[in-house]
């Protein structure tokens, strides 16, 4: 994505496209943003096994996910209008 961006004639249209196709993601699978039940259920057995609480770092998980999406495509460049959009779309998922 650094190097679409880096080479695009036009980085806004680029960026569009960018969360265009993450809006796309969220609406069609709400696994791409969230761990699914089984894992998390798994997660909250396993976790009281070493004595941390699983099911809250399920809970947790999707932030953190989003932070990492966010601050990759903030690094490759990605627009500053494109990261606004994003930050809302994150912020909805």
């Amino acid at each position: 994505m650094k190097h679409r961006l880096e080479t695009a004639r036009d980085t806004e249209a680029v960026g569009r496209q960018i969360v265009d196709w993450i809006a796309t993601r969220i609406e069609v699978s709400d696994e791409f943003f969230s761990l699914p039940d089984l894992v998390q259920e798994a997660l909250g057995v396993l976790g009281h096994e070493v004595g941390i609480d699983g099911r809250e770092r399920a809970r947790q998980f999707p932030g953190e996910a989003n932070d990492f999406r966010r601050s990759r495509l903030e690094a490759a460049g990605l627009p500053s209008r494109a990261l606004l959009q994003l930050r809302g779309l994150l912020e909805q998922a």
